[in-house]
């Protein structure tokens, strides 16, 4: 299992991680902010991995963990 983690100190709110993999992240309008939806990622689930590892990749302000 890998972790997901989202530093919401750090965000900036650009969205690009709901956008990525929203089945992992989503986008709160009240707060502008990402926020993660599914915090584990089975590791048996290649798409779903490479959706978190996409999203990480693509976090301008790099507020993105995949452990």
């Amino acid at each position: 299992m890998r972790k997901v983690t989202l530093d919401d100190n750090v965000c900036a709110g650009f969205g690009n991680c709901a956008l990525t993999a929203p089945e992992i992240f989503r986008f709160d309008d009240a707060e502008l902010i990402g926020q993660v939806v599914r915090e584990e990622i089975d590791d048996t689930d290649p798409e779903q991995l490479a959706n978190a590892k996409l999203a990480e990749a693509d976090c301008p302000t790099h507020a993105i963990q995949v452990n």
